[in-house]
């Protein structure tokens, strides 16, 4: 079994700009750290263009279209620093190990490829070698995926198939490769809600069963329930709170959090009242940011806030730590968590 205690992957001080050809530069990440144990499972939770994708990207090894990357900082897998490697030495270091499912399965399936080759083009060598072997590799991950007919899809392309249709079939590509690290990028985008639920407990019994540690982004707090063993609040490119899932979800320390938690439908409520909304939207990221980026939006927000940024400290839990100079004190300890 694998040990959780054993760091598989090591993000330290990791900055990340974006030059456009056409634009100026984008400081998208500033100073992310996070660390992630063999076999676990870690959420990354956020509003949309927080940053999210790009740091998986990066992890892969994968450049931003129509656009420069400037990298600074650590990526250690495995002991092996990323950075340092080639770009055709990166991307062979993350095929062998590394599995990605991306919010957008068009953008990486080749539409003039059938789907069985697409999925068992990362399975293990003695996979590859036998005709018969990558069929029913491909047909078993098809039918785990829920696709219904997986003889009929195996043989389409993409084309072929629907929006979900193609994110499932993603999924099964990057099982296949039995990595040591899967990054799902929002993987039930364009799911129904039952099968929303079945790709993520397949998704779960592939950690168990494999020891495959998971780096799962969302901006959906619900998804997270149950599923991982710590979660990362990102804000504006910046991770403001890590810790234990269960600690996260229902003692927040971070006021973004709290406002993400508190925007949450939750099922036992007797009544519905709207929703409370978080005021503002995310600043741009063109120049980087000073002091909390939250603090705009922020109604606990004082001047300190605006002009420093806050260090991340622990709070009574060593393992739970927020990014903020007046974190959350005393939240009570929810019952439920979101769902």
């Amino acid at each position: 079994m694998p040990n959780p205690a054993e760091t598989l992957l090591r993000i330290e001080s990791l900055s990340v700009r974006l030059d456009p050809a056409d634009g100026p530069p984008r400081h998208i990440l500033e100073d992310v750290g996070l660390t992630l144990g063999e076999g676990e499972s870690l959420g990354i939770v956020g509003e949309s263009g927080s940053g999210k994708s790009l740091l998986a990207r990066v992890v892969m090894g994968i450049p931003a279209r129509n656009a420069r990357t400037a990298v600074d900082g650590s990526i250690a897998f495995a002991g092996t620093e990323l950075t340092a490697l080639g770009a055709k030495e990166r991307r062979t270091a993350a095929s062998r190990a590394m599995g990605m499912i991306f919010q957008d399965p068009s953008s990486t399936l080749n539409p003039v490829v059938r789907v069985a080759p697409q999925i068992t083009e990362g399975a293990p060598a003695a996979v590859r070698r036998s005709r018969r072997a990558r069929r029913a590799l491909a047909l078993e991950l098809l039918e785990a995926v829920g696709i219904p007919a997986p003889e009929r899809v195996a043989a389409s392309f993409p084309s072929q198939l629907s929006g979900g249709q193609r994110q499932r079939v993603g999924i099964a590509a990057a099982l296949a490769t039995r990595p040591r690290l899967l990054l799902a990028d929002e993987p039930t985008t364009a799911l129904d809600a039952t099968v929303q639920l079945r790709v993520l407990d397949l998704l779960d019994t592939v950690r168990r069963e494999q020891g495959t540690a998971m780096v799962h982004i969302t901006h959906d707090l619900a998804a997270l329930s149950g599923r991982t063993d710590r979660i990362a609040v990102m804000y504006a490119g910046r991770i403001v709170e890590t810790g234990p899932s269960r600690a996260v979800l229902t003692r927040p320390r971070h006021p973004y959090t709290r406002a993400l938690i508190d925007s949450t439908p939750r099922l036992s409520a007797p009544r519905r009242p709207p929703l409370p909304q978080i005021p503002g939207g995310l600043p741009e990221l063109v120049h980087p940011r000073k002091g909390c980026a939250f603090a705009p939006r922020c109604a606990a927000a004082r001047p300190t806030c605006f002009d420093d940024r806050p260090p991340e400290e622990a709070g009574p839990d060593a393992r739970h730590t927020a990014a903020c100079w007046f974190p959350v004190q005393q939240a009570p300890d929810r019952s439920e968590v979101p769902a």
